[in-house]
């Protein structure tokens, strides 16, 4: 599970082929050696392509 980071942007390829790109984040929570708690975001890009079956 994550977060998204903005809205997601539609784009096209060269040809005309339609993706999209967005940005989502996933957290990482853990205690430490001293019992305190620590946190760290991951941030991913992920596309989304659309293929057509025939």
């Amino acid at each position: 599970m994550g977060f998204l980071g903005a809205d997601a942007e539609n784009k096209n390829t060269r040809d005309g082929a339609p993706y999209t790109v967005l940005s989502l984040a996933t957290k990482r929570s853990w205690k430490d050696a001293q019992g305190e708690w620590q946190s760290y975001t991951d941030w991913h890009r992920v596309t989304l392509e659309r293929r057509l079956s025939n």
